[in-house]
């Protein structure tokens, strides 16, 4: 993860993005999403992970997680920083089963807990709620993404969430 974050192009050769053309107000992640794509548990709930899916233990995840936002604090200070984690209802239609996508669910308010022991400012956990059924699912273009629907009904959360942690961006 913290490897890509400076890049241009993420699978290029390309040199560093210029981090300071654009200062963002507002960081919005939608963690772990594509790490739990393909990964499986063993009976112990530890990491057996395929060549797709390269999921590390817990901990070391965990670690890059908070890697991640420290950078993104360092290259924009100001900025509020906002980890999203899918509903559960969702996650269980994304996941091969029930214990995998409760797994996704520990370890994404596991990473907000870390997030705020390391006491990184201006941080911020959404739990999605729930959406219409069929938003995001195995069927659709790439991987489980949301459609257009499952979008709408995101920003019109996360704008609901922007207004109460960041009033100021709001009334922009």
């Amino acid at each position: 993860m913290i490897d890509l974050f400076p890049k241009a192009d993420a699978l290029g050769p390309a040199p560093s993005y210029n981090l300071s053309a654009f200062v963002p107000e507002v960081v919005i992640m939608v963690a772990g999403v594509n790490d739990f794509i393909e990964a499986t548990f063993d009976s112990a709930f530890q990491v057996t992970s395929t060549a797709e899916a390269r999921l590390p233990p817990q901990q070391q995840w965990l670690a890059e997680y908070v890697a991640l936002i420290r950078q993104i604090r360092q290259a924009y200070p100001q900025a509020a920083i906002t980890s999203m984690a899918w509903p559960l209802e969702i996650s269980l239609t994304l996941h091969d089963d029930w214990q995998m996508a409760m797994l996704y669910s520990t370890w994404m308010v596991a990473a907000a807990s870390h997030v705020d022991a390391a006491g990184i400012p201006n941080h911020h956990f959404l739990q999605l709620d729930s959406l219409t059924p069929g938003a995001a699912s195995p069927s659709n273009y790439c991987k489980s993404h949301p459609n257009a629907a499952a979008h709408t009904q995101i920003a019109a959360q996360l704008s609901k969430f922007i207004q109460g942690v960041v009033p100021s961006f709001a009334a922009s």
